[in-house]
């Protein structure tokens, strides 16, 4: 085992520890409490891969000994090619597919845009439409490419139209369009690429494609809360009616999926202009999360100081003479 693999699997098992409270916090969040919700998947990815380097500057010496002392168990009880390399190469082939495959899709979003054609308002809606995304410094487009609204790009944002747009009530539009301006303006794209390649880092991590999963969740449901303003029922018709223009697809599968679509609307429903709080319960999970995200990094210290005292391994001793001395006992 490298030290670079030591301290991936550290950081995973701790990954796993902080995930417990806050999945426990953020289970039942609505749009009420989505922005804290989202916060805190984040941070929690964010903690991920700042483990590693605390653990390192924490015990930069001390935090490697016991992966030395493995190594030299594991080399002489394999025989053959070492298994560790070829876990190490495995690792870094999956982890450079799911990178090379979020390379292609910016740059299939990059021919999307090339291909699409600006958003020409014929009336005085549309061309509120089309002012509203330019306050954002956001270009409007229309394409026959997706069958949704769509939000992409980090340095020059631009929005997608399906084409057909125009067949719905303008008021019905210029909802979506608040929703997707609402990604621009929290730089939505940019953190779920950032969200997408610590999750190509952590593949093997069942926590990092939850996290990936809810934190897209929540940014859609803070993006609605926006959206909505004070008329969330309109804005649920707002998303019924886009999806039912989507691709000759069924109403129930359009958007995010049928039933995240239907999720969503009733989440409207339940909200009604109405201002929830969060519960002690879910605060109190948190801080928990904040707390062991204090202290996880002196963890490893503590087991390498009790580990190191007592080790007799060293690079050149077989396996085989420490179980002897060890039946001697």
């Amino acid at each position: 085992m490298t030290d670079a693999t030591n301290l991936l699997c550290d950081a995973s098992v701790k990954l796993a520890v902080l995930a417990l409270p806050v999945w426990l916090a953020t289970r039942r969040a609505g749009i009420a409490r989505a922005r804290v919700a989202h916060a805190a998947w984040l941070g929690l990815l964010a903690a991920a891969t700042v483990l590693p380097f605390l653990t390192l500057w924490v015990a930069p010496s001390t935090s490697l000994m016991p992966a030395r002392a493995v190594r030299a168990a594991v080399s002489a009880a394999v025989p053959g090619p070492d298994l560790a390399i070829w876990l190490v190469r495995g690792y870094a082939v999956i982890a450079a597919a799911l990178l090379l495959r979020l390379a292609l899709g910016a740059w299939r979003i990059r021919r999307l845009r090339r291909d699409a054609w600006p958003v020409v308002a014929t009336n005085e809606q549309e061309a509120a439409l089309v002012l509203a995304g330019a306050a954002h410094s956001v270009v409007l487009l229309e394409t026959t490419a997706v069958g949704v609204p769509a939000t992409a790009g980090a340095w020059r944002p631009c929005v997608f139209l399906p084409a057909g747009w125009r067949d719905l009530d303008t008021g019905l539009v210029a909802a979506i369009v608040r929703h997707e301006l609402a990604h621009v303006r929290r730089r939505a794209y940019a953190t779920m690429v950032a969200v997408e390649i610590v999750r190509a880092l952590f593949w093997f991590h069942p926590v990092a494609w939850l996290a990936c999963a809810r934190l897209r969740w929540f940014e859609e449901l803070i993006c609605d809360r926006s959206a909505a303003g004070a008329d969330p029922l309109g804005y649920a018709r707002a998303l019924l009616a886009m999806a039912r223009l989507a691709s000759h697809r069924p109403p129930t599968l359009a958007l995010s999926g049928g039933s995240q679509l239907t999720r969503r609307v009733d989440l409207l429903i339940e909200l009604g202009g109405a201002p929830q709080h969060t519960p002690w319960l879910a605060a109190a999970t948190l801080a928990i999360a904040v707390a062991l995200l204090s202290l996880l990094p002196f963890v490893q210290v503590r087991l390498a100081s009790a580990s190191d005292a007592p080790t007799v391994l060293n690079d050149h001793a077989p396996v085989h003479a420490v179980r002897h001395g060890a039946h001697q006992h």
